[in-house]
């Protein structure tokens, strides 16, 4: 399988697409760092991918810290080896305030399930590139 001992990062992984996507990768054999702020959420989509044989780690937090982003990229190399790519599912269009109200920090616009495209703070580039 393509996926196999791949490493991916999957924010927005506590529900809909997100979840759907990290038990999806994980299923073709894909290691997965999932990423949400919801605890309880994405520890229970953590659980059902590890009792499915799936290799998951976790995190909550928020992707607009980029510190947390950091952290991520961390986790993938210490517990893989490895990051391979990610799915961003948390990523805001300019202009567009966050849900706290803080206007995002990306010069540009970025549809939703877009992957983390280069040059982009708010979405981490500088400590995912390159992809």
């Amino acid at each position: 399988m393509a996926l196999t001992n791949k490493t991916i990062i999957i924010t927005g992984a506590s529900s809909g697409i997100g979840a759907a996507a990290a038990r999806l990768f994980a299923s073709e054999g894909a290691n997965v760092v999932l990423a949400a702020r919801r605890t309880e959420e994405l520890r229970s989509v953590a659980e059902d991918i590890a009792q499915s044989g799936g290799r998951v780690v976790w995190r909550s937090g928020d992707v607009l810290d980029e510190s947390y982003l950091a952290m991520l990229t961390e986790l993938a190399l210490q517990n893989f080896g490895s990051l391979h790519g990610a799915v961003a599912r948390r990523l805001l269009r300019r202009g567009e305030p966050d849900i706290g109200g803080s206007p995002p920090r990306c010069s540009r616009d970025l549809p939703a399930d877009h992957a983390i495209p280069p040059r982009c703070p708010a979405a981490g580039a500088s400590e995912l590139s390159p992809f």
